[in-house]
């Protein structure tokens, strides 16, 4: 708990301070898909299933250290693409003012924005899948793997 409060107050003061060198956050949007929920997937049904990078020796989604915190995205354009295992954090304002952060792998394309797993969605913004109102606008930051257990 104190990690993910650490993370919190390092992502707002880096999102309120903006440094020079650091990127600042991109807004985009988040929905899921049940496919990420399956910790039994083989990575090799995903487009980065080169079994290279952070990802190599990993065969399932279940065996990725931040699982269900995965997700497809934009970055991958293509099979082995370099953003294959990428780790984002995800910053997500929920309607209570609640400011909350949290890091994703990356593991698959996607058409638009980031497409996770419905409890990786629900831990985002505390919404059951039911209440999700899909495409939720979530800003993103890219952040060193060992934040997504690398």
């Amino acid at each position: 708990m104190q990690l993910v409060s650490l993370t919190t107050a390092l992502l707002t003061t880096a999102l309120a301070v903006g440094s020079a060198s650091a990127q600042p956050p991109a807004p985009t949007i988040l929905n899921y898909d049940t496919l990420y929920d399956h910790p039994d997937t083989p990575l090799s049904a995903t487009a980065c299933s080169a079994d290279a990078g952070v990802l190599k020796g990993y065969k399932t989604f279940g065996e990725i250290p931040n699982y269900p915190h995965i997700a497809g995205s934009f970055f991958v354009e293509g099979f082995n693409s370099s953003s294959c295992g990428a780790c984002y954090s995800l910053l997500y304002n929920r309607a209570d003012g609640t400011q909350v952060v949290l890091s994703f792998t990356v593991v698959n394309s996607a058409s638009g924005g980031f497409i996770s797993s419905a409890q990786g969605v629900k831990d985002l913004t505390g919404l059951d899948i039911n209440e999700f109102p899909g495409n939720a606008l979530i800003s993103i930051l890219n952040v060193p793997s060992i934040d997504c257990g690398f």
